[in-house]
């Protein structure tokens, strides 16, 4: 018994588990297209025009209703009610207009796609979808404009405090005939007028920018619409959604570059070439920095410069080898910034100071009577030319 028991307290748990992924998760209704364009001659049979529609793998039963604003009953779509399993399904939607006694014009309609809940599938959470209709009955077979925007929905982010703005492209095209002369208007919901538009109006093909403020709005999101709006056009009004994210900075973070640096001098050499240190900030805070040199032999050979600074910054770095034997020399740069959480940083500095190697002039070999680069020949007396070949002070007779 206690096994049975535990069967069915694990059957349930599982449905019960289930049911709530199930209305977490709500069917979405998805449609190749929101508009069609159908054209036909005076007296001539329109073409058949398909939409798929389709189902983010939850189940759900959907009706198809149409609608005409002219012209009487012009317009069906067939099936116009169906059911999906919950698995990826797609449904060609067939939809056909009749001409007969029509005049010459355009004539507009819907189709509107509902996901009611039932006794078994929740409501779509998107539904109803409208796909617009223009049939355009014309001897020149050129169909009505109609909108083609992208994206579909705009979501932005930004962050708190910054006083940045955020954008994003949007397309708009014709996809019909004719000309399509479209407007477009920003709104939100809350949060003032965040939301601007550039340009807010144009012809056919066209791209424009949205604009989300971050001004002094509040950690939280914001949410507002894009109406586009054409007169004569097979879809006359397109809204597209915005989200706005404001969010709270990330905290403020020190990244180095490099991770170390290495100098190499020559012993009685000038200073080595100085070398670059990046800050920068990994976060989004404020980030205000300080820098220190200290050096474990050899005495304060480590220089950097500025000491201080705020967001990014270049330091230079720079070695002093003079006075110093070969050898090699450790030293260390430290980074710190108050609040910050993985203050102080550190790059370990590497100086190596080689010794001096012996040079000889390009004819450093001549005879020593005659100054002259000929041949050397044995017993023969000669002179040599070049650096560092010997004591900086000459020593006789050794």
């Amino acid at each position: 018994m206690r096994v049975d028991g535990f069967r069915l307290g694990w059957a349930a748990a599982l449905w019960a588990a289930s049911s709530a992924a199930l209305l977490a998760h709500l069917p979405t209704i998805t449609l190749t297209s929101n508009y069609v364009n159908i054209v036909v001659a005076p007296g001539g049979a329109a073409p058949v025009q398909t939409v798929q529609l389709g189902t983010n793998q939850h189940p759900y039963v959907w009706t198809a209703a149409v609608a005409t604003t002219g012209g009487g009953e012009w317009l069906s779509v067939s099936p116009n009610r169906g059911a999906f399993s919950g698995n990826f399904e797609v449904t060609q939607l067939r939809i056909s207009a009749s001409s007969a006694g029509l005049p010459v014009g355009v004539y507009y309609g819907t189709i509107t796609i509902s996901a009611p809940a039932t006794g078994t599938t929740p409501q779509a959470d998107n539904t109803p979808q409208v796909i617009e209709v223009a049939l355009s009955v014309t001897s020149s077979g050129q169909a009505a404009p109609g909108f083609a925007v992208t994206p579909a929905s705009l979501a932005l982010e930004g962050v708190r405090g910054t006083f940045r703005v955020e954008s994003q492209t949007i397309q708009v095209r014709n996809a019909g005939g004719g000309s399509l002369n479209w407007s477009a208007t920003a709104t939100t919901d809350a949060g003032g007028n965040w939301l601007t538009l550039n340009p807010a109006s144009g012809t056919n093909s066209s791209v424009l920018t949205a604009t989300a403020a971050v001004a002094s709005l509040a950690t939280g999101s914001y949410s507002g619409r894009i109406t586009f709006t054409a007169p004569g056009a097979a879809n006359s009004t397109f809204v597209l959604p915005v989200t706005f994210l404001v969010r709270d900075p990330r905290p403020p973070e020190l990244v180095l570059t490099p991770a170390s640096v290495t100098f190499h001098a020559t012993q009685g050499d000038p200073i080595p070439p100085s070398q670059p240190l990046v800050i920068t900030n990994g976060g989004e805070g404020t980030l205000s920095w300080r820098v220190s040199a200290q050096t474990f032999s050899g005495g304060a050979w480590l220089t950097a410069s500025p000491a201080a600074g705020t967001g990014r910054g270049v330091v230079i770095l720079s070695a002093e080898a003079g006075g110093l034997g070969p050898g090699t020399y450790m030293g260390r740069i430290t980074v710190a910034a108050d609040g910050v959480q993985n203050s102080p940083v550190q790059v370990s500095v590497t100086l190596t100071v080689r010794r001096p190697q012996p040079f000889f002039a390009r004819v450093g070999v001549v005879n020593a009577a005659t100054f002259q680069p000929t041949p050397v020949a044995p017993g023969e007396i000669v002179s040599l030319f070049g650096s560092r070949l010997g004591p900086r002070e000459g020593v006789a007779f050794t």
